[in-house]
């Protein structure tokens, strides 16, 4: 049986470090399911879009917990009498996050089950969705397959139009070019991103974020290699004036994900302390 898809661009007021993000409304057979929820501020956007499409949705499923993915899904829950679901490993990252954003009315807690695990699936009519665990954005991030159409969700872990944040503590760099790899390895027919439009050419995209973060590596290297730097170094040398302030945390945390790769392969180490608070790393 064919999958109906209908993207809803979800966008807040609030000051996010994304602006607008994808939901999917998934269905087939009269059974429907929401991929990603946005922010709380498009909860009603996503209701109304369900409503007139008379979809009633009978699940939600996170790719992760990221507030751009997943503060509307309780106010959705809650109107259709469904489920949130997510990964163990962003179960309390979730809840942390809901403990402070959600009102108080809303009885998240008796809503969340933490079982899209791999190769689990979501059954809508006679389509299924294949869970696939794809960490490295965040631990527990999670992309769904529909392997029929060759139809996959990518949430974070591909988008088109830019890189994906991998920082700590949520990000880690190895682990997230290991996903790419296992994408590739997928051979899907088209990607349905967590940002931007539909993605018809998944392995050339898929192979260029890989290779933006290598060559990103390689700079980092390069760098190190002509002397001993700090992440506050490399941050300035890498983005100069390009960066804006409001910004920087985004760059320190992308450039700490590349030095934890590189420290955790014995590429670098640290350097002898020269200023007690600002570790600089060398080449070994």
């Amino acid at each position: 049986m064919a999958l109906s898809v209908q993207r809803i661009c979800a966008t807040t007021s609030a000051e996010m470090l994304e602006r607008s993000a994808n939901a999917y409304l998934v269905w087939s057979g009269g059974e429907a399911v929401l991929i990603d929820a946005g922010y709380a501020d498009s909860a009603r956007d996503v209701i109304g879009v369900a409503n007139r499409l008379d979809v009633s949705i009978t699940g939600i499923c996170l790719t992760h917990y990221h507030p751009d993915h997943s503060l509307g899904a309780p106010e959705v829950a809650r109107q259709f009498s469904c489920p949130i679901h997510c990964h163990p490993a962003d179960r309390t990252d979730l809840e942390k996050l809901y403990e402070s954003m959600v009102p108080m009315d809303i009885p998240w807690r008796q809503m969340i089950r933490a079982d899209l695990i791999p190769d689990s699936s979501i059954h809508l009519g006679d389509a299924t969705l294949r869970v696939l665990h794809t960490p490295g954005h965040t631990h527990g991030h999670i992309a769904l397959l529909h392997e029929a159409s060759g139809s996959l969700f990518s949430g974070d872990t591909v988008i088109p139009g830019g890189t994906v944040w991998i920082g700590p503590p949520d990000g880690h760099l190895q682990t997230y070019l290991e996903s790419l790899d296992a994408l590739m390895a997928v051979h899907c027919a088209r990607i349905y991103p967590g940002h931007g439009g539909l993605v018809e050419e998944p392995t050339m995209l898929i192979q260029t974020m890989k290779t933006r973060r290598l060559a990103r590596e390689r700079q980092i290297l390069d760098l190190i290699r002509e002397r001993s730097r700090s992440i506050d170094d490399l941050v300035e040398l890498l983005y100069g004036d390009t960066l804006a302030k409001d910004l920087r945390w985004v760059a320190v945390k992308t450039v700490a994900g590349h030095i934890g790769k590189l420290l955790e392969e014995e590429r670098i180490e640290r350097a002898p302390q020269v200023h007690p608070d600002i570790p600089e790393y060398r080449c070994r």
